[in-house]
């Protein structure tokens, strides 16, 4: 996140962010940002054990910088795509991570008809065939969706059309998930 956005947010939200601190006793720093720009690709946190690496990846030629990020720490890893177009730039970074979490657009063919921007919004994302082949190329313990959009079609849709380009592991995301990874496995804590 950028400096100047994280700024404009918090003073968009500051008076509610200071009743939430009244009326709900949160300690102030659970409203505001600690935000670290990068300018560069590669590792841009290194402590205690925790390495996050910046990559680039494909959003669309005017949406620049977009990236994903590679966590590694004690022996696992976690990939996060961020918004992106098919690139297997991504399935390298993260072969044989634990945990590769990817975004997708899925729109029904109404949504394509009826929704003028509709297909240059597509070409900005991930369909779920083309996340399949990121799947198969990069070989998680276990991928996740987020991020999705699904605009006239379902979750089950969308995880059948992945199927038709990978076989393995495969969870749709939801709020307030979240994953224990050791060097066993990956186990998945719904909320």
């Amino acid at each position: 996140m950028q400096k100047n956005l994280a700024d404009g947010l918090e003073q968009a939200y500051s008076l509610n962010n200071e009743i939430r601190i009244l009326d709900e006793n949160l300690p102030e720093p659970a409203a505001s940002f600690d935000v670290q720009e990068f300018s560069d690709q590669g590792i841009i946190f290194d402590e205690d054990g925790v390495v996050v690496t910046a990559f680039p990846v494909n959003h669309g030629e005017l949406i620049k910088p977009a990236v994903g990020y590679r966590i590694d720490y004690a022996g696992v890893s976690v990939v996060i795509s961020g918004d992106t177009t098919y690139d297997e730039r991504l399935a390298e970074i993260a072969r044989g991570t634990d945990l590769l979490i990817h975004e997708v657009l899925a729109f029904g063919d109404d949504v394509l008809q009826q929704v003028p921007t509709a297909e240059q919004i597509a070409a900005h994302h991930t369909t779920p065939e083309e996340a399949g082949q990121i799947f198969r190329l990069a070989s998680p313990k276990l991928a996740a969706y987020t991020h999705l959009v699904t605009r006239g079609v379902t979750i089950e849709e969308i995880i059948t059309r992945t199927r038709t380009q990978y076989d393995g592991p495969l969870i749709s995301g939801e709020d307030m998930m979240s994953f224990s990874i050791t060097r066993d496995g990956v186990q998945v804590n719904p909320q």
